[in-house]
């Protein structure tokens, strides 16, 4: 079953508040990666450590089209510039540091095991994440 109305979205929020993502049903959540374009920035960057490990575990599943979409900084001559413009800047602007570390080097990752599914995410990692991956090595401890 799919968020196919905004209603269904709303009842999804139910089952996310007062959880974290570790006590979220993956199942549930991959059977509905279009939540990932109805819920609200504050609830979608609750639940994205659940999406990035779908990602990488399912990488076939439809999670990996939306959230790649979702992690994809738009260009201005796409379609829906402007709305896609909102949603990423309302997503990453809720995004620590590390989490923002954290999304690229998943994105890395699945570029990483998944060479023939690349490309999409290649991109993604291109347009914005990649300064989170260099940022990463810099604050990492030396040994």
């Amino acid at each position: 079953m799919a968020f196919t109305r905004p209603r269904e979205a709303r009842l999804a929020c139910v089952v996310l508040d007062g959880r974290t993502w570790l006590e979220l049903e993956p199942q549930f959540f991959a059977r509905r990666a279009d939540a990932l374009c109805f819920l609200g920035d504050e609830h979608l960057v609750a639940v994205l450590p659940l999406y990035l490990h779908l990602f990488v575990v399912w990488p076939y599943s439809p999670v990996s089209d939306d959230l790649v979409s979702l992690l994809m900084r738009p260009e201005p001559n796409e379609t829906l510039y402007e709305w896609k413009k909102r949603r990423f800047e309302g997503v990453v602007g809720r995004l620590s540091e590390r989490q923002s570390r954290v999304v690229a080097a998943t994105l890395r990752h699945y570029i990483e095991l998944n060479p023939n599914e690349a490309e999409p995410a290649a991109r993604a990692l291109e347009r914005y994440w990649t300064a989170f991956l260099a940022r990463s090595r810099a604050s990492a401890p030396e040994g």
